[in-house]
């Protein structure tokens, strides 16, 4: 638009003066090329400076996410390894009356307001290695809470978490990660092959394994879309593909995993029915390899663990067997009256 307006400008005043004999035609048209030549280097010049500030303001940016606090910054080593009690020493996992809140308050503050602020207030639970575990509860109860605080997303207000029977605090997050893999609800897919997605955190692993496992979890339809088999690309966050296969793109990764403690948080929340069986035979093979922990709302899927733990407002109000939870606790069994399954299997 720059340009064309700056030689409507030439033209109308070189033709008045050529046409008053103050200028010749050579003239004109030699200003006009010399404009033409002069104006690309001009604005380019000036866009330079648009491009500076765009700059300086990503450069802030990556200031600001260099200059976070890394997880480990804040976290006091024991100097003096922490004690651990027998019942934990013998269990996956163990909670001691845990209460945590996601809003902290200042020292001082209402006894009410903190009661109010928890999201998990003394809880205690018990998981067994090489047991399946499953949590359940209404929405807002603190199920998918409890995995970030096994994890160490967030460190607990009140009481003490033991992995693998000692406190969590005596290891490095690294470490104690190393113990674990964690199947979120929406699951993280990264931007490259289905190998590079499956590969994630596992060492060691052949394309045989890959495969296998893809059959396992129902994928192997993905292999059969591409004749790139492993090497198809999944897209941007996995756009090529389904939230429901991202799902069990992660769950095939956790498969591979040699983590011991395999944490599920609504596996099934994005199946269909023949899926969801896939992904249950998947689950009851790790239950004889592995630790699993499981939040669920579809009691179907957890309804056969070996003992479940039943949350509301934050508190666990029920453990046992299914059951057990039906015979005892009447919210586990509203709960499976909603889903048809209020009775004893």
């Amino acid at each position: 638009m720059t340009l064309q307006l700056s030689g409507l400008i030439v033209l109308g005043i070189g033709g008045y003066r050529v046409s008053t004999g103050l200028m010749s035609v050579s003239d004109l048209i030699a200003f006009a090329l010399l404009l033409y030549t002069m104006i690309g280097p001009v604005g380019q010049f000036f866009n330079a400076f648009g491009g500076i500030g765009e700059s300086l303001g990503a450069l802030a940016r990556i200031r600001e996410l260099l200059e976070l606090s890394l997880e480990s910054d804040f976290d006091i080593v024991p100097a003096i390894a922490l004690e651990s009690s027998l019942i934990a020493e013998n269990s996956a996992v163990y909670f001691e009356k845990i209460s945590f809140g996601y809003n902290k308050l200042k020292f001082g503050s209402d006894p009410m307001l903190i009661d109010d602020a928890l999201v998990l207030k003394e809880v205690t639970l018990r998981v067994e290695k090489g047991k399946r575990t499953a949590i359940v509860g209404p929405s807002g109860a603190g199920k998918s809470t409890i995995l970030q605080l096994i994890e160490r997303f967030y460190d607990p207000d009140d009481g003490r978490i033991f992995i693998q029977g000692k406190d969590y605090r005596n290891y490095s997050r690294e470490n104690l990660r190393q113990y674990i893999t964690y199947v979120e609800q929406d699951a993280p897919v990264i931007s490259g092959t289905l190998r590079d997605n499956l590969l994630l955190g596992n060492n060691g692993i052949s394309d045989l394994d890959c495969i296998k496992v893809l059959k396992e979890v129902n994928l192997y339809h993905l292999l059969e879309r591409d004749i790139k088999g492993l090497d198809m690309q999944v897209g941007e966050s996995g756009a090529n593909l389904s939230g429901g296969e991202r799902q069990r793109l992660a769950m095939g990764r956790s498969l591979l995993s040699s983590a011991e403690i395999v944490l599920l948080d609504e596996l099934t929340a994005n199946l269909d029915s023949i899926n969801e069986q896939a992904m249950k035979k998947a689950v009851d093979k790790l239950k004889r390899e592995k630790t699993v922990i499981v939040v669920a709302h579809r009691l179907s899927t957890i309804i056969d663990s070996d003992i479940i733990y039943v949350l509301e407002h934050g508190r666990v109000v029920g453990a046992g067997n299914h059951n057990e939870l039906i015979a005892t606790v009447p919210l586990y069994r509203e709960l499976a009256k909603e889903q048809f399954i209020d009775r004893e299997i």
